[in-house]
């Protein structure tokens, strides 16, 4: 896997492209709940494969990358991309998940998107994990898509690389009480607590979409009733967080201010960070964020990075492993699943155990036609006669014939006496 700071992309993955649509890539067909269970039985849906399930889960859509990522940030010895590709693989096989990739002008995606189906929701639950996925949630369009994954990989970047980084929430709500409407960051909200300062980073991502602008005046001024009427404890939040718009590029940063300042929304310029999540990809976070300052002598703003001492880079922080120079890297994810074999107990078992369910299959049909032939043998032989038995009808034909012989003598007899 390609190390974040190796990625020399100059446009974002989860960047908007022109007349973009989602394409499924999963499973097609029916999968009932005994063959999910079969497999979770035999050993083939293991440990591993419910902490992929658990992170699917909690993130709603994550890439192949993201997801490895998240492994080793939890401490499970992963090895290698291609071993999280293999385990997806069994989940999307057994419909317990499902992808899809983007197309779009410019060409077919460079990465795949995974999230739950109905079966998964169904194993979380045998763990008594919480999952609030509906199956309508896959149907949502390429734009929110991908405003979750941006906002995904901002907050795996402040798990990996801030010190000071403690919690996150993914599905936090706010509220705004002037328009009394809850409202959720695009973007999830992130925790951070060196000892001394707690500071809360609400990540609100923005993409190019159809009337992004109308929508975006919109959101803004939901954040701006929420932090004009704010009031300690409103919302789990001792204080006003933070807010950071997340923009596709430097220049669609430039946009989005001129577009909240046009509107006149009611928001502070320190109310207000940008950022994009290429800046997330460098070695360190300490100038990710940027804020607008005015300059009365020009009459204009300016964007500067914010020196917050909240993002120092963790010393102890987990580095990810690089693949080997003979595959193929690409600039952010990767093109397809590989399939390889893997060293675990578990799917040699499985290999194992599937030859054998093979043989029995052919048994079952060997036996399947031999129960055939004889049953066709036996009606065959039951349309033909017994030996040693005439027919009934011939039998009949006989005995009419005896008692017609008998009468005719005696009427012989008869005449002679007459003579």
């Amino acid at each position: 896997m390609v190390n974040d700071s190796e990625v020399k992309a100059q446009k974002s993955p989860f960047a908007m492209r022109n007349n973009e649509r989602k394409v499924f890539d999963g499973k097609d067909g029916y999968v009932s709940i005994n063959q999910v269970m079969f497999n979770v039985d035999m050993g083939y849906i293991t440990d591993i494969h419910f902490e992929i399930l658990e992170i699917i889960n909690k993130y709603e859509f994550v890439t192949a990358r993201q997801i490895f990522q998240l492994l080793l940030l939890k401490g499970i010895d992963i090895k290698s991309q291609s071993k999280v590709d293999d385990k997806l693989q069994k989940l999307i096989k057994t419909k317990v998940i499902t992808r899809y990739y983007f197309t779009s002008e410019e060409g077919k995606g460079i990465f795949r998107v995974y999230c739950l189906e109905k079966m998964g929701k169904y194993l979380l639950a045998s763990r008594e994990i919480k999952s609030e996925w509906q199956q309508t949630n896959n149907a949502k369009p390429v734009h929110l898509i991908k405003k979750r994954l941006a906002g995904n990989q901002i907050i795996i970047s402040y798990i990996e690389k801030v010190k000071a980084y403690e919690s996150c929430n993914i599905n936090a709500v706010l509220y705004s009480k002037k328009q009394n409407v809850k409202f959720k960051p695009t973007g999830g909200v992130v925790r951070l607590n060196d000892g001394n300062d707690v500071q809360e980073l609400v990540f609100e991502v923005v993409r190019r979409n159809d009337q992004w602008e109308e929508k975006l005046i919109e959101k803004m001024q939901l954040y701006a009733d929420f932090y004009n009427f704010f009031l300690a404890r409103d919302c789990d939040f001792e204080r006003p967080p933070q807010l950071v718009i997340v923009a596709e590029d430097n220049a669609h940063i430039s946009e989005i201010f001129k577009i909240i300042k046009k509107a006149s929304i009611p928001l502070k310029d320190t109310e207000m960070l940008f950022t994009t999540e290429l800046k997330h990809l460098a070695e360190s976070l300490e100038n990710s964020l940027i804020e607008f300052e005015y300059s009365q002598e020009n009459n204009t703003y300016k964007g500067t990075a914010v020196n917050n001492s909240l993002l120092l880079l963790k010393e102890d922080r987990i580095q990810m492993p690089k693949i080997e120079k003979k595959e193929k890297v690409e600039e952010v994810e990767e093109i397809e699943d590989v399939e390889t074999e893997t060293e675990e107990v578990p799917e040699q078992i499985q290999e194992k155990t599937e030859a054998e369910e093979e043989k029995n299959v052919e048994n079952e049909e060997i036996k399947e036609e031999v129960v055939e032939e004889i049953a066709q043998e036996e009606e065959v032989s039951a349309e033909k006669p017994k030996r040693g038995r005439k027919p009934k009808a011939k039998v009949e034909g006989e005995n009419k014939e005896k008692e017609e012989k008998p009468k005719k003598t005696t009427r012989k007899k008869a005449t002679k006496k007459e003579e």
